[in-house]
C-alpha cells in the first residue's frame, strides 16, 4: 500500500496558508501524485455553515469515540485561561475537528495538506490564553492524531503587518487592531510559535514565505515530494 503523508503548514496571519497549500496541492497533482487539501470544508475558503456542519459532526465523532481524551482537551483548554467562555468553546471544537481530520487522514494514502493543524490550533490557543498548556495537548494526542510533518512559513512580524493590512477579508482577529497594536500582537505571536516548534514531537521544516506565494509553493511542493518517498509503505 502507498505511503500517506499528513502534514499541516503552519505561520502568522499573513503566512499565505491557504495560498501555499492551493499551490502546493496543485503542483503535486500535476506530478501525478494523489493530494487533497484535508481541512478544505472548515478553511476560510468554506461558507460559514460549511464549517459549522463540518465541525460539529467531527466534534461530535471523536466525543462519542474517545471521551477520555476529549475530557482532557476540555480540562486543558479550561486551564489556559481563555478570555471569554465562547473562544474557549470554539477551540475545544476545532481541537477535536483537527483529531478527527488527520485521523482520517491517515487511512488513505496519498499527501493530506492542512492548512490549519494541530501546531496551528495550539498556537491559537496560546495565543488567546494566559497559561501554556501545548505539552498537555500534545501528550494527549496519540500518534494516530498527529501529523507527520510541519511546515512553518517564517514571516517577520512587519511583513505580516503589510500584507494583513492591504487585505480585503478580515479573518484574522489581529487584523481588527491598529497598526502598532498589530505588530505587537504579531510579534508575540512569533515568540509563541517559536516557543511551540521547538517543543514539537513532530517533525519540522521551515521555509521563508516572503518570496512571491507561487515561489513558496513551489518549494512546499518539493519538500513534501521529499517526504513522501521517505515515508514507509503502509504508514
Amino acid at each position: 500500500m502507498p505511503a500517506s503523508l499528513a502534514v499541516e503548514l503552519c505561520g502568522l496571519p499573513g503566512a499565505g496558508k491557504t495560498t501555499v497549500a492551493r499551490g502546493a496541492n496543485d503542483r503535486l497533482g500535476a506530478a501525478k501524485v494523489s493530494c487533497e487539501i484535508a481541512d478544505r470544508d472548515i478553511s476560510a475558503a468554506a461558507t460559514s455553515r460549511q464549517r459549522v456542519r463540518r465541525r460539529a459532526a467531527s466534534a461530535l465523532r471523536e466525543s462519542v469515540r474517545h471521551p477520555g481524551h476529549t475530557a482532557a482537551a476540555v480540562n486543558a483548554v479550561l486551564a489556559s485561561g481563555q478570555s471569554r467562555p465562547r473562544d474557549a468553546v470554539a477551540i475545544v471544537a476545532q481541537w477535536l475537528t483537527v483529531r478527527d481530520l488527520v485521523a482520517a487522514s491517515h487511512r488513505t494514502p496519498g499527501v493530506h495538506l492542512f492548512e490549519e493543524g494541530v501546531l496551528q490550533r495550539l498556537w491559537t490557543l496560546g495565543l488567546r490564553g494566559d497559561h501554556d498548556v501545548s505539552q498537555r495537548l500534545w501528550h494527549s494526542l496519540e500518534p494516530a492524531r498527529r501529523t507527520d510533518l510541519v511546515v512553518v512559513l517564517d514571516l517577520p512580524p512587519t511583513e505580516a503587518v503589510a500584507r494583513l493590512r492591504s487585505r480585503r477579508s478580515r479573518h484574522s482577529r489581529v487584523q481588527q487592531l491598529a497598526p502598532e497594536a498589530m505588530l505587537e500582537e504579531l510579534e508575540r505571536g512569533r515568540r509563541l510559535l517559536d516557543h511551540l516548534v521547538a517543543g514539537s514531537p513532530v517533525p519540522v521544516v521551515r521555509i521563508s514565505a516572503e518570496p512571491a506565494p507561487e515561489l513558496v509553493a513551489e518549494r512546499v511542493a518539493g519538500v513534501l515530494l521529499d517526504a513522501l518517498i521517505d515515508a514507509p509503505i503502509g504508514q
